[in-house]
């Protein structure tokens, strides 16, 4: 019996993610990201990707997939904006860890709205 449907994921790490810069906004208030062509391509497609969980709410499923633990990552000034990205869950009411490390695949999208984390993982579901 053959699977409905079958997906294939591309495995991506944060040194994929890096493959951007950062340009400064006038009044240096935000920069905005311009993404190499590489990055361009993955827009879009279902990727696989490891990092550490960061609540950013204690009561609702909203989470940061970090390179770092939070000892260590972009808020605590362990790095740079392309070292985080937010996670839209596809099962609602999962709750993890903070630092639990976990690798999760979904749907990658490239932000360049100002005040909003610069990559997104949609529809993410734990790999198990």
């Amino acid at each position: 019996m053959l699977p409905l449907m079958a997906v294939s994921q591309t495995p991506i790490t944060w040194k994929t993610l890096s493959q951007l810069e950062l340009i400064p906004k006038r009044g240096g208030q935000y920069e905005k990201p311009r993404f190499s062509d590489a990055l361009k391509a993955l827009d879009g497609q279902q990727v696989t990707i490891t990092g550490y969980m960061l609540p950013l709410t204690v009561d609702r499923d909203e989470y940061i997939l970090s390179m770092r633990p939070y000892t260590d990552c972009y808020f605590c000034g362990g790095g740079g904006i392309e070292t985080v990205m937010e996670l839209k869950l596809q099962e609602k009411g999962q709750k993890f860890k903070l630092d639990d490390q976990l690798t999760f695949t979904g749907i990658l999208r490239l932000n360049s709205k100002p005040y909003e984390l610069i990559f997104f993982l949609e529809n993410a579901v734990v790999v198990d």
